[in-house]
């Protein structure tokens, strides 16, 4: 682990957190999806967050849990608003957590510029 000041490992953690928490939404809404195409979409989502995760676990040196609280917010709501919903919510808070360098750029200077995906497919899936 790099030795970072505080206010950066909490970003870091939380970024962590994010990535797994979202990792473990994507697969719950995979399982849940009515069609072959949105389940592997929503698949290959969840891949990319567990990934992720696994960057900022390396860059941080730690293991960190899924907020269970979102988790079992954002599978329902999906179910009852429709999972079109759900994703553009979930996206919506995503770009509000995320700074903006990341989000216009792609890379992070904690994570030694690597880039990040972002979310490619979220625009593929349909209700």
């Amino acid at each position: 682990m790099t030795n970072f000041d505080s206010r950066l490992l909490k970003k870091i953690l939380r970024y962590q957190k994010n990535e797994i928490t979202e990792y473990h939404i994507y697969c719950r809404l995979a399982s849940r999806a009515k069609n072959s195409h949105n389940s592997s979409i929503l698949q290959n989502i969840a891949g990319d967050e567990k990934r992720h995760y696994s960057i900022w676990k390396n860059i941080s040196g730690t293991e960190v849990k899924p907020a269970r609280l979102k988790i079992f917010f954002y599978v329902p709501l999906s179910k009852l608003l429709g999972l079109t919903f759900a994703l553009k919510y979930i996206y919506g808070i995503k770009r509000r957590e995320c700074p903006e360098y990341l989000c216009s750029h792609g890379r992070h200077p904690a994570a030694g510029g690597r880039n990040f995906p972002g979310r490619r497919y979220a625009r593929k899936t349909a209700t």
